[in-house]
């Protein structure tokens, strides 16, 4: 999706950061890749009709076959991975 892809567990955070209210530029500068490339996702999302909640919920498997261009990673590589979603500074949340 517009021309970058991220891994499975970067489509998490992704989806995890939209669902707090974290602006698109906000993401792309947390996941290191660029804003275009989180419209895509964004667009994505909406065609699915999903809430980001719903989303969330579910499993890397499931988010893998929805997004089959997200690459995916053995989860056992990401077992102390942990997710910042705490940074949306209220000055980017209504940006991108």
């Amino acid at each position: 999706m517009a021309g970058q892809r991220i891994d499975i567990m970067d489509l998490k955070q992704l989806i995890q950061l939209k669902g707090k209210g974290c602006s698109n530029r906000h993401i792309a500068r947390q996941l290191g890749v660029s804003r275009n490339t989180v419209n895509g996702y964004v667009q994505g999302f909406a065609a699915h009709s999903f809430s980001y909640g719903e989303l969330d919920g579910l499993s890397e498997q499931e988010l893998a076959e929805l997004f089959p261009q997200a690459d995916y990673k053995d989860l056992a590589a990401w077992s102390n991975y942990i997710i910042d979603t705490k940074k949306c500074d209220e000055g980017v949340l209504g940006e991108g």
